[in-house]
């Protein structure tokens, strides 16, 4: 479970987010949703550790990623939104990096096992032992989500997971995801794609302006909302003058 408490993130004057809870349960695919600029890569880079808030506690299955951040960031897979890959490795030699670095104790048949299937899932097999280097933006979007799976995190952590996919690719990554939560483990993404929200999400955080202005399930802000449309309702929420639930 992911875990905040009373989180800012400030840039000199400008408070770029001010959260004050949120809980991200086992078991579920919980999404971050609004516009560019909201602070959605801010929230995730402070989750993972590559950001430190100015006020407040990130706990990660109670690791605090500040304090316990190799325990911590054991237990989850992060996948920013421009990934980065080593262009001079092949794909199968990055997928084998990632999943040695997380110690995880495969034998050698285990792990060629896994990376052909995902080789062959995601349509990367003819292309597993050429050079990064030499892969499309797509393709290097989806070498980088099998080195996010490789070691079976308990959580994934994604920032605008499905740019850059092709329609299968996309639907197959959500699918997969959904398909993790069903299996106990825990998925964090953000998104713009209010469809993607709807479709996969059991739960949402819109956010606005760095603060959460609604937190639950896309049923449950739509009947809060006098069941219009979910287009309707977010354009509304992230109008500038609306105003969050929470401080």
């Amino acid at each position: 479970m992911i875990e905040v408490h009373r989180v800012t993130k400030r840039f000199g004057e400008y408070l770029a987010v001010d959260i004050g809870s949120l809980k991200v349960p086992h078991g579920s695919v919980f999404g971050f949703i609004g516009p560019n600029g909201a602070g959605k890569t801010t929230k995730i880079k402070m989750m993972v550790g590559l950001l430190q808030p100015n006020t407040g506690d990130i706990t990660i299955d109670n690791n605090h990623i500040t304090h316990q951040s190799l325990e911590a960031k054991r237990r989850f897979a992060y996948l920013p939104d421009k990934p980065q890959v080593y262009e001079k490795l092949t794909g199968r030699e990055f997928v084998q990096f990632m999943a040695n670095l997380y110690h995880k104790p495969y034998t050698n048949d285990q792990l060629n096992k896994k990376m052909q299937d995902y080789f062959e899932i995601f349509k990367l097999t003819d292309k597993a032992d050429e050079y990064i280097q030499s892969y499309s933006h797509g393709m290097r979007q989806k070498i980088a989500i099998v080195g996010a799976l490789i070691h079976d995190p308990p959580l994934m952590i994604l920032d605008e997971p499905l740019i850059g996919l092709d329609p299968p690719s996309s639907k197959l990554l959500k699918d997969i995801l959904v398909d993790r939560a069903k299996s106990g483990h825990t998925v964090l993404l953000t998104t713009h794609i209010l469809e993607v929200a709807e479709k996969i999400c059991d739960m949402i955080a819109v956010i606005n302006q760095g603060r959460i202005v609604f937190q639950g399930s896309t049923r449950e802000l739509q009947a809060s909302k006098g069941n219009k449309s979910l287009e309707d309702i977010f354009l509304a929420m992230i109008d500038d003058d609306a105003v969050p639930d929470e401080a």
